[in-house]
């Protein structure tokens, strides 16, 4: 029987290590990608232009404020949208009309080029997650990039959970404008098919370099 030594004990992978990497993987890509979304979108000044159109052609009867989200909310919908996530828009047929339009359109711009942000990260993460030890084949390195789902997941559902907003007016008593991402859409793209897929897809990248190298 050969010998195995130290170092191939090191480079052996292992499933629960392969676990926490994709936490960790997961996590971080999640976090850089919001990060950067919230630095680079235009979720500031997108508030200011919403404000200044209530405030001129708003209807009555309720606050300026109460039609504003909060900045963290456009962030997310920008976030979602570039997943290819659909952010609906449900509005009261009392307060239809161009105000709505003009509203909703300054609030959620449509997917940007951070689109690319999400699969580059992920992949990323999946590379690295397989790249910690010798991977047997590339179903191998694929699951393991792949585990970086565990950590995207739930912050994909932090972000469900913080970006419903909606607005009620008292004179109708009752919502007359919400604003929320596609539940499903929300899970299984953003939450699950995205990390699944891209970061498998760097966990492959990573093998093939080091069958290259080998």
């Amino acid at each position: 029987m050969s010998r195995v030594t130290d170092s191939e004990k090191r480079r052996s992978p292992s499933f629960g290590s392969d676990v926490l990497g994709g936490f960790v993987g997961g996590v971080l890509a999640f976090v850089l990608g919001f990060i950067a979304t919230a630095v680079l979108t235009e979720a500031d000044e997108n508030l200011e232009l919403a404000e200044d159109l209530i405030s001129s052609t708003g209807p009555g009867g309720v606050a300026v404020s109460e039609f504003l989200p909060e900045w963290y909310q456009v962030v997310s919908w920008v976030f979602l949208e570039n997943h290819q996530v659909s952010v609906s828009v449900s509005v009261r047929e009392e307060l239809g009309g161009d105000f709505v339009s003009e509203y909703t359109e300054t609030l959620l711009p449509a997917a940007s080029e951070l689109q690319l942000l999400p699969p580059l990260l992920l992949a990323a993460a999946g590379f690295l997650v397989a790249r910690r030890y010798s991977r047997t084949g590339f179903d191998d390195a694929a699951l393991a990039g792949a585990t970086v789902v565990i950590g995207y997941l739930p912050g994909i559902l932090a972000v469900l959970y913080v970006a419903s907003f909606e607005v009620v007016i008292p004179i109708f008593d009752a919502v007359a404008l919400e604003i929320s991402p596609e539940l499903v859409q929300t899970v299984l793209i953003a939450g699950l098919a995205y990390p699944l897929i891209f970061g498998a897809l760097g966990g492959l990248l990573a093998f093939a370099i080091e069958q290259q190298r080998d």
